[in-house]
């Protein structure tokens, strides 16, 4: 005989609580697997995205063959986008333009060009304009190429050819009326630095072109 308990029997009662807790384990069990679902895709997105975003970050490497042993040296872009560079054991500089390259031989045989530096003109006002420098490690000279015409510039703080010019560089020349620039270079052979600039004053008295080496 059961007897009633709040308007339902004991055991009927039992049986209403063992009901809601089982209806609780499901819903919790249920939010669990939507949240793992939900987790599943967005590391799949992520991985996907990743997949995507990843090759254009890539680096694209380009090779140019060039016939011989040239063994280029020294690298240079001008303004036009080509890149210059010097051949060491070709003596000559090369011009790549494109996927054509272009190679001018150095009228000192067996100088053996060694770094090249581009000249521009950012302001627009430098009569000495793009053209190319390079050293000549192994004639003791500083080379000029432009418009179609090499000038070579023999060093003189040495007898022979001991200077070994490598490294070049500009900068500008504030004291001449024009903007030229003065091309540095180092002289490994002989510790020394040197400086070729243009002589812009004017006075027919002193060469166009001037060198100066400093000893180190």
């Amino acid at each position: 005989m059961s007897r009633l308990v709040g308007g339902l029997t004991g055991r009927s009662r039992a049986s209403s609580i063992w009901t809601i807790t089982i209806a609780g384990k499901h819903r919790r069990t249920s939010s669990l697997r939507s949240l793992l679902k939900k987790s599943f895709v967005v590391v799949v997105c992520l991985l996907l995205l990743g997949l995507m975003i990843v090759p254009t970050h890539a680096a694209l490497i380009t090779e140019y063959s060039m016939f011989g042993d040239p063994r280029p040296r020294g690298i240079t872009v001008d303004t036009g986008g080509n890149v210059w560079f010097t051949e060491q054991l070709s003596g000559r500089i090369g011009r790549l333009s494109g996927n054509q390259i272009v190679e001018y031989t150095i009228p000192s045989a067996g100088s053996e060009p060694w770094e090249i530096v581009y000249d521009p003109d950012p302001d627009g006002d430098d009569p000495n304009a793009d053209s190319i420098w390079f050293t000549e490690s192994a004639k003791g000279r500083i080379g000029r190429y432009r418009a179609g015409v090499f000038v070579e510039f023999t060093l003189g703080m040495d007898a022979g050819d001991t200077e070994i010019p490598r490294g070049i560089t500009f900068d500008y020349n504030a004291s001449s009326g024009k903007k030229f620039k003065n091309v540095w270079f180092v002289e490994f052979g002989t510790d020394a630095l040197g400086k070729i600039y243009y002589n812009g004053s004017g006075n027919v008295a002193y060469p166009r072109w001037v060198m100066t080496e400093y000893s180190l």
